[in-house]
Parts: C-alpha cells; structure tokens; sequence
C-alpha cells in the first residue's frame, strides 16, 4: 500500500510539473480579452502596440498575454518625480533636482537579444554628447535591471527595483527608455526606440 502511494504521488507530480501554465490575456487597458481576440490583433511598431507574452510571478501555473502601446505620454505625480529624483542620486551622486529633465534609458537582461546593446547604446555620442552640456539641465542615465550588472562603467543596476517598479513593469529586451520633463510631463518607449525621439521630447519639439 505504501509503494502505491508513492507511484501516485508520484504520478501526481508528474502530471502537475507537465501541466501548460494557463493564459489570461489582457488589451492595451488591461482589460481581459479572449485569446481569439488576442490572436486578430494587429501589432507592431507602425500600429503602435506590441504583444508581450509574461509568467506570473504571483503564479507559477499561469502567464499573462498583453498588448501595450510601444509609446505612452503623460504625466507623473510629484510624489513620484520626486522619488525618482531621490533615487538617481543616490545611486549616481548626480546631484540634480527637479528642475532637470532626466532620460532614463533601461535595460533587462538579454535573453535573445545580443548584451551588446546595452555598449550600443551608451556609446552612442550622437545623443548622450547633448547631456555632456553643463547648461542644458538635462541628465541621461543607463539601468539595468536588479541581478543584471554590465560590464560598462557608469551603467548602474538597479538595486532596488524601483525604476522597474515605477515605470517598467514588464520585461521588454530591446531597450526602453522613460524622460521626464521638470512639470512631470514624460514620455516613455518600450522596445527599439530612434535616440532623436528622446532629444526632440527634451528640447520641447515634441508635444
């Protein structure tokens, strides 16, 4: 009686750890969605929103499947600006303050993508020579995700997971960035994004 116990419990494992994870699927509002409906949408760049397929960390036996708009405007709280502020000094010694428009450019760890793209990007002089003025108040800052540490000087990890917290819930590869202006107007891009996209949103081209 005991061995027959054992085989199904067992058996029981087995057929639990072999189980698909369920899949709830979710709109660009976070709305649940059917998967059918999920399937017929059209995503990409050009459309503006992107598919993203996610383990539920509350879960192990489910994913989520969402839609998001690859680029989102608006505004934060002050309470918000103010903690991410605090945040970037205290991991940079920055020593800026509200009144700088900050780009906050991040990166998850690579799965299939190639690491270098964190190096392509910071060395990237075309952009990041703009936040080598003294006079433009502007200040541009490389993450990476907590556990991901680069190679590359002044690219800092993200400790504490706040600037994931706060504005990158999900893991996109490619590259993501947010900017905030000094009245908490930011505008934020996940995926592959144009570095003249954030210049243009810092010198107020665009809206």
């Amino acid at each position: 009686m005991k061995k027959v116990i054992i085989i199904l419990s067992l058996l029981l494992g087995f057929i639990g750890f072999s189980q698909k994870p369920k899949t709830y699927y979710y709109d660009e509002n976070q709305h649940e969605i059917s998967k059918e409906e999920f399937d017929n949408r059209k995503t990409g760049r050009k459309k503006g929103y992107l598919k993203g397929y996610f383990s539920d960390l509350k879960n192990a036996n489910t994913e989520v499947a969402m839609i998001f708009p690859a680029l989102e405007k608006g505004v934060i709280p002050k309470e918000t600006h103010k903690e991410t502020i605090d945040y970037i000094n205290k991991i940079t010694n920055a020593g800026i303050d509200e009144g700088y428009t900050v780009a906050i450019c991040y990166f998850f760890r690579p799965v299939n993508m190639d690491a270098g793209i964190v190096e392509q990007q910071f060395l990237h002089s075309s952009y990041t020579g703009f936040f080598s003025e003294k006079n433009n108040k502007a200040f541009i800052f490389f993450m990476t995700e907590k556990g991901y540490q680069s190679d590359i000087k002044n690219v800092y990890e993200d400790k504490e997971g706040k600037i994931r917290d706060l504005f990158f819930n999900y893991p996109f590869e490619n590259g993501n960035y947010i900017a905030i202006r000094p009245d908490g107007s930011f505008q934020k891009r996940i995926e592959e994004y144009n570095y003249h996209e954030i210049l243009d949103f810092i010198k107020n081209k665009g809206n």
